[in-house]
Formats: structure tokens, sequence, C-alpha cells
């Protein structure tokens, strides 16, 4: 067992897409600190760390990372106005 475990965060899902594996199933994500320190498939886990509560978001996904998921659908039409800027100098320009 782990030292500290009542620090650590458990997450699962139906789905885990971690940025550098393959997606996996039946997988539990440790997080310790706010940072994802590991993942273990929900078979070692309960080996490994027992009972612990586990957030369960059932037929979800994880991943990581901060992504700009929303959309203004109106911007695409202004998006003619310039095609040469990457994202951020062009929506600067736009709010401008």
């Amino acid at each position: 067992m782990k030292d500290n475990q009542s620090e650590h965060r458990f997450l699962t899902a139906r789905w885990v897409l971690p940025i550098a594996q393959p997606p996996r199933q039946n997988t539990v994500v440790v997080i310790d600190n706010r940072r994802i320190v590991r993942l273990i498939d929900r078979a070692s886990f309960d080996a490994e760390y027992g009972a612990q509560e586990i957030f369960d978001y059932g037929d979800a996904l994880i991943m990581p990372g901060l992504i700009n998921l929303h959309t203004h659908v109106d911007y695409t039409g202004l998006r003619l106005f310039d095609t040469t800027s990457g994202f951020f100098p062009w929506i600067l320009g736009l709010v401008r």
C-alpha cells in the first residue's frame, strides 16, 4: 500500500484517454496534490489500495488538459476577414 493514501483522489469512468497512451477502460486515475500520478487498472487498484473512495463518473470520459471546447458559431463567418493569423492573435483582434 502507498503511504498517505488519504491525500490521494481516485477517479474512474468508462473511458480514460491519456495523452501519450491508447484509450483505456476499467482504469483508475490516481491524483496526488492536483497532479495525475498514475493510471492503474481496476483489479490492481483494488488489490493495492483496498477500500478507497473512488469518484465514478459512469459512462463518461476522463482526459487531462485544458481544452477550449466551447464554440461561437457566429465567429466562423468572421474567419474570412483574417486567414493568416493563428487562433490567439485572431481572437484578440476580433475582440478589439
